[in-house]
């Protein structure tokens, strides 16, 4: 009787024919009331689902966005289905379809999901509109995207199911050896590792795994160190054994810093003050280091001034009158050393104000 009421009133222009007419269709409440906060205040008693459609069409970081697509396609289950809408709402979705992507988010490694692939070569185009609504219902897990995308590109003719299962393979053998090196428990067994699997490690494979890694909260700052060993034990010159003996030793750390500051070599400080950290906080020039890691860095130097509105000597002033007279002289000689070798070109444009600013608070 519902269904024939809201067919009638969409006959006569009222409503569209085939939605809800409000979401109080959709049984997650979490949904709900995030479709309700949306819509504005004067129309929260009474939002119509296919305004929420139209919200929730475009992607965003949302969490609620999985969750949401998928209420509103479940209240939409039993109406007729409308011709413009999204195909998260009422694509095809077969059984044969979500058990093909719940088998790809079970796998627990590559190594399973490439013999799953295998063992349907011959209907993965047929599973692929499928698994894209899939996707599209399941923003929230990044690995359906992930499989809609491999299937898409199997349609269109991109690749080939032999050639995609050779470079992913690759890759994943890549990712493992990569985990395996973050993982090692000491510089001296990191440091065997690499010189053990340089070409795997070494490959820009690896550093795009690294890079990746990078960007995530839990592995980002072992990742990027890791990155600037690479840099480092690749740089000409530099021996591998001296970059892990910095990464293990935050005084040779320094000490090799300086040695950079005085012969001008501007790429290298940033490496080495990434390789170990530690050396900022380590008498007596830990201080000189984490003014230069500011002033080295735009972005960091923007980022002080955005939010603290001071500049990277200002950060470092109060640890000078604890200072000895002999390592302000020295600090003053490698800035000024610095400054004599180190090309303008390759200097961010605040850096040699920065740095007169210091050597004149060192006087």
């Amino acid at each position: 009787n519902d269904l024939v009421a809201r067919r009638t009133e969409a006959e006569s222009g009222d409503v569209h024919l085939g939605w809800p007419v409000s979401i109080a269709a959709i049984d997650d409440p979490v949904t709900r009331g995030w479709l309700t906060a949306l819509a504005p205040p004067d129309r929260r008693d009474n939002v119509p689902l296919e305004p929420a459609i139209v919200l929730l069409a475009a992607p965003c970081d949302n969490p609620h966005l999985g969750p949401a697509r998928r209420a509103v396609r479940d209240a939409a289950r039993t109406l007729a289905p409308a011709d413009d809408a999204p195909r998260w709402v009422n694509g095809r979705l077969d059984d044969d379809a979500v058990d093909a992507v719940n088998i790809w988010l079970a796998a627990g490694d590559w190594r399973t999901r490439a013999t799953w692939l295998e063992s349907r070569s011959s209907t993965l185009t047929d599973l692929a509109p499928q698994v894209r609504v899939a996707a599209e219902l399941s923003p929230d897990q990044p690995a359906v995207g992930e499989l809609a995308d491999l299937l898409d590109a199997l349609v269109d003719g991109r690749t080939e199911l032999s050639h995609l299962l050779v470079e992913s393979n690759l890759q994943w053998a890549t990712s493992q050896t990569v985990e395996r090196w973050l993982a090692t428990p000491t510089w001296t067994e990191s440091h065997t590792m690499l010189a053990g699997e340089a070409a795997t490690l070494q490959s820009p494979q690896a550093r795009s795994v690294l890079q990746q890694a990078a960007t995530i909260e839990s592995s980002g700052v072992v990742a990027r160190l890791h990155l600037a060993i690479l840099d480092l034990t690749t740089t000409p010159g530099v021996d591998a054994a001296d970059v892990f003996e910095w990464a293990a030793n935050a005084a040779a750390a320094q000490q090799r810093v300086l040695e950079a500051l005085d012969a001008g070599a501007v790429a290298l400080i940033p490496q080495l003050l990434m390789v170990n950290p530690a050396a900022m906080g380590t008498a007596p020039h830990g201080w000189l280091l984490s003014w230069l890691g500011l002033s080295l860095s735009p972005e960091a130097r923007a980022q002080l001034t955005a939010e603290h509105a001071i500049t990277p000597t200002e950060v470092v002033l109060p640890a000078l009158p604890e200072l000895t007279g002999e390592v302000r002289a020295a600090a003053r000689i490698h800035l000024t050393r610095f400054l004599h070798h180190a090309s303008p070109a390759d200097l961010p444009d605040t850096f040699t104000a920065d740095a007169d600013d210091l050597i004149a608070a060192l006087q």
